[in-house]
């Protein structure tokens, strides 16, 4: 799926706090154009981030602050592993800690983690495995996790990050993709 090749333990990069992440990344600083001001392009506050293990980039260039830039571009690169990086699950009993992973954002938990928090991509590259080693069946991984499909299919389309890497897997295994209900 994606670019970025099968890597063991791509849950660890996840769990990584955002100095120890850096760690593993090549980092450039340049300018860019766009809204800001006078005092935008004036510095390289703009921050490319390449994770050398999976050879996935993105960028933060929203802010005048290089700090703020390099903490969103992580957030980013976070995400993009926990879509595109996908790890084996052993199934029909995968280990509880993917489980734990998945349970916190699912729609039925009441303490639900939603997208801006730390953990989020741990729970959604956790998911994606799942549906990944179910070869991309709703009815399956909806049974294993104890949903309804209408549920599972629900939180697969709530926001394109998951919606398109749901897809992927999908496509990946030639199956029809996702349709989003208006």
């Amino acid at each position: 799926m994606g670019d970025a090749p099968p890597i063991d333990g791509g849950d660890d990069y996840l769990a990584l706090p955002q100095d120890k992440m850096l760690q593993q990344c090549s980092v450039d600083y340049i300018r860019t154009s766009g809204p800001g001001g006078q005092h935008r392009n004036k510095t390289e506050t703009g921050v490319r981030i390449k994770h050398n293990p999976s050879g996935i980039t993105t960028r933060g260039t929203e802010r005048r602050s290089r700090l703020q830039n390099e903490a969103e571009a992580v957030k980013r690169l976070k995400l993009l592993i926990a879509t595109q990086v996908r790890r084996n699950v052993e199934l029909p009993n995968s280990d509880e800690t993917v489980s734990q992973r998945i349970s916190t954002i699912l729609p039925t938990k009441k303490q639900r983690l939603g997208p801006n928090h730390p953990n989020y991509p741990l729970g959604l590259q956790a998911l994606l495995d799942l549906f990944d080693a179910y070869n991309g069946s709703m009815a399956d991984t909806a049974k294993h996790l104890h949903l309804s499909t209408g549920v599972l299919s629900k939180l697969m389309c709530s926001n394109d990050i998951i919606f398109t890497a749901a897809n992927s897997v999908r496509k990946a295994h030639d199956l029809h993709l996702l349709k989003k209900s208006n």
